[in-house]
């Protein structure tokens, strides 16, 4: 059910990805308030008041619940967190009486350990740096590692896309099913695999992969049934670059017979390569071994050749109900599985 205005929640948005909050909004019923920043000269970002009235936030926040939506990524990805920060703060000093991150995509997520000696736990920093802005809860889509969730003492909530994914899956594998194989690309996403397989009542396979430079990696030893002439299904929490990708659809149909290679990501990050700026979108519509991937609407990313897009709002909306109401999340994610 949507949100009464008397209910005292609001929407508020930064730069990344507004057209998520819109659909929030309109599905939660939670009104949108809107918040003028800008980036500077000097490449500073700050709060602004266009119109010369003395205000940066277009409506009272005083003593509502505030669900503030930002999904950073690309080459803004750290001018979005600095936003977030700012945002945050404001709306602690305009009165907010809690502040609920919305962050379907949660950056530095692959950073949740120490990976060089006397090295920093990036994830950790980002979770302290959002609570000391004025930042009290979170709600992410799928993190990259669920150890997350327990670098603060507050509600973080890790939403599984899986139910948005298994009902693409179930539509478009309905007469191919029966001649599918899941396969997790490395043991990090072996359980999501696992548990689809286990769904669809089909066979399971793992690769090793073994990471040799950021954004680089070789997929190495196979343990699972026989692949040739079957269809198999991929499940990744999110596509980078795209390149070990392309590497495992190649060995998977010309090494090892798969008939097909179909890929859902919760997050489609689609950065360019490094070296030649190549689009990851345009390198998985060039390469013949992929017939199809299929990314959220975590980021801004648009359906594009072999590339669709689920959308999350209708998901995310009834979460937000939820966290606000002080209802049972898992019972919505139970219901929508």
């Amino acid at each position: 059910m949507p949100l009464r205005e008397s209910e005292k929640a609001v929407i508020v948005h930064g730069t990344s990805h507004p057209e998520l909050a819109k659909q929030l909004s309109k599905l939660s019923g939670m009104r949108t308030i809107k918040v003028h920043t800008t980036q500077f000269a000097n490449k500073e970002i700050g709060l602004v008041d266009p119109e010369g009235k003395g205000v940066a936030i277009e409506g009272s926040v005083r003593r509502k619940h505030v669900f503030l939506v930002q999904s950073p990524s690309g080459k803004k990805l750290n001018d979005n967190l600095m936003e977030t920060f700012i945002i945050a703060s404001a709306l602690r000093r305009h009165g907010a009486s809690e502040v609920t991150l919305v962050m379907p995509h949660f950056p530095y997520a692959r950073q949740e350990r120490i990976s060089v000696d006397r090295g920093p736990v990036s994830a950790k920093l980002l979770v302290d740096l959002l609570h000391a802005s004025g930042i009290h809860n979170m709600l992410a889509l799928d993190l990259h590692a669920k150890a997350i969730q327990g670098f603060t003492p507050e509600s973080f909530e890790n939403i599984s896309a899986l139910s948005l994914i298994r009902k693409n899956i179930r539509k478009t594998f309905s007469k191919t099913m029966p001649n599918a194989v899941f396969v997790a690309t490395d043991a990090g996403s072996a359980e999501r695999n696992r548990k689809m397989a286990h769904a669809f009542g089909t066979p399971y396979g793992l690769f090793e992969k073994t990471r040799t430079a950021p954004n680089q990696a070789e997929v190495t030893g196979y343990v699972g049934p026989e692949l040739k002439g079957k269809h198999v299904v991929i499940l990744e929490d999110m596509i980078d670059t795209g390149g070990t990708l392309l590497k495992t659809a190649e060995k998977l149909v010309k090494e090892m017979g798969a008939k097909s290679v179909t890929v859902y990501a919760t997050h489609g990050v689609f950065s360019p390569d490094k070296k030649t700026g190549e689009r990851a979108q345009d390198k998985i519509n060039k390469c013949p071994y992929l017939k199809r991937v299929v990314v959220t609407d975590s980021l801004p990313v648009q359906n594009e050749g072999k590339i669709s897009v689920i959308p999350i709002a209708p998901l995310m909306a009834k979460i937000l109900l939820a966290h606000h109401r002080g209802s049972s999340i898992s019972e919505i994610m139970r219901l929508a599985a």
